[in-house]
């Protein structure tokens, strides 16, 4: 009958002093109330997330269904649904995610439909997006491209960065050069 009070990960705590003094009354009323928000079928909504750890470096191709947070060094390609840059890190490769968000150091070009270029970004490389925020002390050095769908340019391979993207115009300006510019934005 009380089968589904072992599975519960870290809420015995918080309803631990309930179910010791009415244990054969509460654990009907604390399982349905879990049940909600830890229950397999309402885990699908929310993204898996995985860390690499700050002590961690990965060398070779990186590849996630979920949100990747990297804290460490990663020598190669990643491809996640969302990714967050942090400080610490640093990615020398492709990056292709619905959702970047930058606040460490990235050498290599993004694809992503929403990216973010947080205060202590350093980025070296293209960015193709269908968004870009870039706050004030971001460093970015490269050309942005709006796409229509930047993750179909990511899989188009290589040779769609060496031809131009023929879905979005060149922006005007140097951009060839790639000027070591600071940005900040007022919009």
């Amino acid at each position: 009958m009380f089968t589904k009070r072992p599975e519960q990960k870290g809420g015995g705590n918080v309803t631990a002093p309930e179910s010791r003094s009415v244990d054969s009354v509460a654990p009907p009323a604390a399982a349905s109330s879990v049940a909600s928000s830890s229950t397999p079928a309402a885990r699908p909504k929310t993204l898996q997330s995985s860390v690499i750890g700050s002590e961690l470096k990965v060398v070779g191709n990186v590849a996630s269904d979920g949100e990747l947070q990297v804290e460490g060094r990663i020598e190669g390609d990643v491809q996640c649904t969302q990714l967050v840059i942090s400080p610490s890190a640093h990615i020398i490769g492709e990056v292709t995610a619905e959702d970047v968000i930058v606040n460490g150091r990235l050498q290599g070009d993004i694809h992503g439909i929403r990216v973010t270029l947080q205060s202590n970004a350093t980025v070296e490389g293209d960015i193709y997006h269908q968004s870009l925020a870039v706050e004030d002390g971001a460093s970015f050095e490269g050309s942005s491209r709006r796409s229509a769908d930047p993750l179909k340019a990511a899989a188009r391979g290589n040779g769609a960065h060496a031809e131009g993207h023929d879905d979005a115009p060149a922006k005007t300006g140097s951009q060839t050069s790639k000027p070591r510019r600071t940005a900040s934005t007022a919009t």
